[in-house]
């Protein structure tokens, strides 16, 4: 829409707009609304029990050639995903062996230059960006995984690149 809610209200016609792209609604019902204020009395918890994982994480992966971690201490942040770099062009075989062992990954990061709404945008060569987001891994995380899960995952990892 080319107005927002607010503009379109403060109108005599506020059903006169133009709709310029293709949109979604984000409506919740209020069921997935009452959910949702549950869950956020529990943020701290969540916090807390996610800077946990993304720890052990770091620390369990340390010492693993072939990989790196985000150099965080997780004081600051509220981790949604937890991510590595693999080195060497191995992601995909990385991927392939976590898999097989049951480990599910993603890939969250992609360069904007490489979306056909931006391809034909001027730019200058980004080849940091493209060797990075070539490398870039995101492990299993959520909140109260598993006991055993992580040190599962690096274990897998650490296995792959012996």
């Amino acid at each position: 829409m080319d107005r927002d809610a607010v503009d379109r209200q403060r109108r005599q016609r506020p059903w006169d707009y133009e709709v310029t792209l293709p949109g979604f609604r984000y409506h919740l019902s209020n069921v997935l609304a009452r959910i949702g204020l549950s869950q956020l009395e529990r943020i701290d918890e969540f916090i807390v029990n996610r800077r946990a994982y993304c720890r052990q994480y770091q620390g369990l992966l340390a010492g693993v050639d072939g990989i790196h971690t985000p150099p965080s201490d997780y004081e600051e942040v509220s981790p949604f995903i937890y991510w590595i770099r693999v080195e060497d062009g191995r992601r995909a075989a990385l991927i392939d062996h976590l898999r097989e062992r049951g480990i599910e990954t993603g890939i969250h990061f992609m360069p904007a230059h490489c979306y056909s709404l931006y391809r034909n945008c001027p730019r200058g060569q980004l080849p940091v960006t493209e060797r990075v987001c070539s490398e870039v891994l995101t492990l299993p995380l959520h909140s109260f995984m598993r006991e055993g899960d992580v040190e599962y995952v690096c274990e897998a990892i650490a296995d792959f690149f012996m």
